[in-house]
């Protein structure tokens, strides 16, 4: 009896011991933009998770650490957005004050995301989507585009 307890209290150790969850953003599949969207107009930019685009670098332990802000030289989780949600083509960052975590938007040129990320410079009407790779975020650049927004559900 006393070894279950044990156990049990050794596994509830480890798992409050993982702030991040590899979980996927929410499936997008069956919401093609229709009806119950709306067009705003917004800027967007481009990320990957690289130390430019994401404020990690090294530190003496070979460890990514913040390179600037409030958690600066903390241990930094890469490729994880905010939300503790792993990157991947999809991935939103924007404004939480206007578009809270789960948003779905449709992007030209892009396709679908949802916002799982926030930045630094996100703020108001400018959105910054996920690339896999640092030379497809440049090439993307900067962009004003027509972009949809799922309208919550009243």
């Amino acid at each position: 009896m006393l070894s279950k307890f044990i156990s049990l209290f050794i596994v509830l150790v480890l798992l409050s011991c993982q702030p991040f969850i590899k979980r996927k953003p929410q499936s997008l599949s069956n919401q093609l933009p229709g009806p119950n969207w709306q067009k705003v107009e917004m800027i967007v930019t481009a990320y990957c998770h690289c130390t430019s685009c994401c404020g990690w670098v090294l530190n003496d332990k070979k460890q990514a650490v913040y390179s600037y802000g409030k958690n600066k030289g903390k241990r930094k989780k890469v490729a994880y957005t905010s939300s503790r949600v792993y990157v991947q083509h999809g991935t939103i960052a924007a404004d939480i004050s206007m578009h809270a975590y789960g948003t779905k938007m449709y992007i030209p040129g892009y396709g679908l995301g949802v916002v799982e990320d926030i930045g630094g410079k996100i703020k108001g009407k400018h959105i910054d989507i996920y690339f896999t790779n640092h030379q497809n975020a440049l090439e993307w650049g900067r962009k004003t585009l027509s972009v949809q927004i799922l309208k919550p559900s009243s």
